[in-house]
């Protein structure tokens, strides 16, 4: 079984945005979506606070070997 985590953060509370960020992990999950490599995939480009993203990674190996794309 592989898993993936793949975080796109582009806003930040004490630096400048970076937007890039979010396209890039959509590219990223692209590519990962057509290798049909990866049975799970956690994939975070929303509310990307530390607090939700820690709370989604800590609880995402519970689902592993579910279906459970995206977030």
């Amino acid at each position: 079984m592989h898993i993936g985590i793949i975080i796109g953060v582009s806003n930040y509370q004490r630096a400048s945005s970076l937007p890039g960020c979010i396209t890039d992990a959509k590219a990223i999950k692209q590519l990962v979506d057509m290798s049909k490599k990866c049975n799970d995939l956690l994939y975070i480009v929303e509310n990307t606070d530390s607090k939700n993203v820690k709370s989604k990674i800590l609880v995402f190996p519970q689902f592993c070997g579910h279906i459970r794309k995206g977030s």
